[in-house]
């Protein structure tokens, strides 16, 4: 498995970028999850 992740950077009002992030490790107690899809209102951003 990938040591990184994408993520969905809001980089300024209105405007967002892809990146790759490397993935948390989860502590004690946490669990790390697989988003498969997921979703933003446009006027959150």
């Amino acid at each position: 498995m990938s040591q990184n992740m994408k993520a969905v950077q809001i980089t300024e009002p209105g405007q967002v970028e892809l990146i790759d992030l490397p993935k948390p490790a989860p502590a004690e107690g946490e669990a790390l999850l697989r988003i498969l899809y997921g979703g933003v209102c446009g006027s959150d951003v």
